[in-house]
């Protein structure tokens, strides 16, 4: 497909990806991670599975892919602002964001698995958002809660 094309869809796919998270988060901040983060890592992980003369297919397998993460990532600020306790949500927002930045530099690296293997990119994309997902089961839901200002609020 045309480079050009594909890049402007990507970008596309972010609109509807960053408005029906308005939607969901009303329900349930966890559900809602837990979710997105799937779709995402699930689609990644049947591109795999496509034969390489379906190239539309696979990016539309992509473009769900893409749409998934950026409706987590939407997501993981709002969240991550909930769980911390007032005491330490500057920090906790702050480490939450150097992990997702250092996860944006990475990216690049891990394109560099193809040379090992044609798909390893593709797994490591598709196995880290649905680890993410399976660890969000263990975070309390923030949605409809008064925030919490201290350590031991967490703890209860």
């Amino acid at each position: 497909m045309n480079i050009y094309l594909t890049q402007m869809i990507f970008g596309l796919v972010e609109m509807p990806a960053r408005t029906i998270t308005l939607f969901t988060l009303n329900r349930s901040r966890r559900i809602s991670q837990l979710a997105f983060l799937a779709v995402g890592g699930l689609a990644c992980l049947l591109t795999i599975f496509i034969p390489d003369d379906l190239s539309v297919f696979r990016t539309v397998l992509a473009m769900v892919g893409k749409f998934g993460i950026t409706a987590s990532l939407s997501i993981v600020y709002i969240y991550s602002a909930e769980v911390f306790p007032t005491v330490i949500r500057q920090n906790g927002i702050g480490m939450g964001s150097m992990c997702a930045r250092a996860g944006g530099v990475i990216a690049p690296i891990i394109y560099l698995l193809r040379n090992i293997s044609r798909h390893a990119p593709m797994v490591v994309f598709g196995l880290c958002p649905l680890i993410g997902a399976a660890l969000t089961i263990f975070l309390p839901e923030t949605a409809h809660k008064p925030l919490p200002d201290t350590i031991e609020d967490v703890e209860r």
